[in-house]
Parts: C-alpha cells; structure tokens; sequence
C-alpha cells in the first residue's frame, strides 16, 4: 500500500503538476488581457466636487450681479 501511494506522490509530481503549471503560465496573459480598461466614469470628475464647482461659479456670479447691480 506504501508502494502504491509513493507511485501516486511520484506520478502526481512529475506529469501533473508541470502540466497544471504550464497551463497557467500559458494562459496567464490571455487573463490579463480580458481585464476591463478603466472605466470612464473613475476617470471624471466626482459628483460631488462637480456640485462644488457649480455652487462657487454660482455664488461667484450672484456677487458679481450684486455689486453690478450698485447695492
């Protein structure tokens, strides 16, 4: 029985281990390839931030129309 599960160790180590390894060294960058690029949507501009920008530009120009207005 010590026989065979040595025979078994030995198998494993010498035919299915190289090819399990090959495989993923094979296909490892096939993977890296189906990688989504980065979306667009991490590239913009937060809302947040986007909601700051237009409430300064619009205080900006609520003062400036007040101080045309002469008051």
């Amino acid at each position: 029985m010590k026989e065979l599960e040595n025979e078994l160790v030995k198998w494993v180590f010498i035919i299915v281990a190289p090819i399990l390894l090959v495989g993923i060294l094979v296909n490892l960058p096939i993977l890296q390839d189906e990688t989504p690029p980065e979306s667009t949507e991490s590239r913009q501009v937060k809302p947040d931030a986007r909601i700051l920008f237009t409430l300064d530009r619009l205080n900006q120009e609520g003062k400036e129309a007040f101080n045309r207005r002469g008051v």
